[in-house]
């Protein structure tokens, strides 16, 4: 078993980034897991970028929910009277 520092993994990171190569790439050439560089990787940004600082490429937004319904009362025409329950309706009187 291997033990490994996070300082030497810190090296590797920093090592990759000016290397122009691809995560996989850099692996094979080092003779590393790639699973184990996505690892590191993913610790020690944690630890250099607490969950509330976190840049904002990393900060997770919540997922938006779209619905074809809106909420709107509906509206009765204009030319139909209101009657309130206190109020009895009167027909029209006819003329004679």
């Amino acid at each position: 078993m291997t033990i490994t520092l996070p300082a030497t993994w810190q090296q590797h990171l920093h090592a990759w980034q000016q290397s122009q190569l691809s995560k996989k790439d850099y692996c094979k050439k080092h003779n590393l897991k790639l699973i184990t560089f996505y690892k590191w990787a993913s610790k020690l940004s944690a630890k250099q970028h607490p969950p509330h600082e976190q840049p904002p490429s990393a900060q997770v937004t919540p997922p938006l929910t779209i619905s074809p319904y809106t909420a709107q009362t509906p509206r009765l025409p204009q030319t139909t009277p209101t009657v309130h329950a206190h109020q009895s309706i009167q027909s029209p009187r006819l003329a004679h």
